[in-house]
């Protein structure tokens, strides 16, 4: 049997059922499509759909980041990059950058993956499990700013509707919170790949 590889998990993976204890509970929901601004979706597996502030969320209010982010790690694949061990090249690869050029990185990438129509929609952006994935990735999933229907989802940004500077701005402000997170936890690095 292979080893599962660790954050190789998808929005569509929950963790919910009735034998895990509620304060371990993680789930996948699904995209309010058609239902913005302010209503969000039910747990793909549980179908819960009260567990989640999304007016709150979609507010995209900086100084609301920390509730924001409590929010968002209520989802199975955001909790895990915000607390699950990331490979050690990820992070020695991002403690090599000052913090300039990791904000100007995390909105190039984002200005790139977040366009209107991305012909890989859904896909561009790596995991940490990928050799080429770096820390602006891993925050990306792990605060729904990873592709459109996930920033939709969590940001409230309708899918057809290009990124204003000031949702971009907003989308850095998270993805900068992550990184400096996981950066001062050190001890959450997995050994080098085999």
């Amino acid at each position: 049997m292979s080893e599962v590889k660790p954050l190789a998990v998808s929005c569509h993976a929950s963790s919910c059922g009735p034998a895990v204890k509620p304060t371990y509970r993680r789930h996948a929901f699904t995209s309010p499509v058609a239902e913005l601004p302010g209503i969000g979706g039910s747990c793909r597996a549980c179908g819960r759909s009260d567990l989640v502030d999304w007016e709150r969320v979609h507010r995209r209010d900086p100084s609301d980041a920390a509730n924001v982010v409590a929010e968002l790690r209520k989802e199975l694949i955001r909790d895990n990059y915000w607390s699950e061990a990331l490979p050690t090249r990820i992070l020695r690869n991002a403690s090599r950058r000052a913090p300039e050029q990791l904000t100007a990185g995390a909105a190039s990438t984002l200005g790139r993956a977040l366009v209107v129509g991305h012909p890989f929609e859904g896909r561009q952006t790596r995991f940490a499990c990928n050799p080429a994935a770096t820390i602006i990735h891993c925050a990306q999933h792990a605060t729904g700013t990873c592709c459109r229907a996930c920033l939709e989802k969590w940001l409230g940004v309708p899918h057809s509707q290009p990124l204003e500077p000031a949702d971009l701005a907003y989308a850095v402000t998270l993805v900068e919170r992550y990184v400096h997170d996981r950066l001062k936890r050190p001890e959450l690095a997995l050994t080098e790949e085999g």
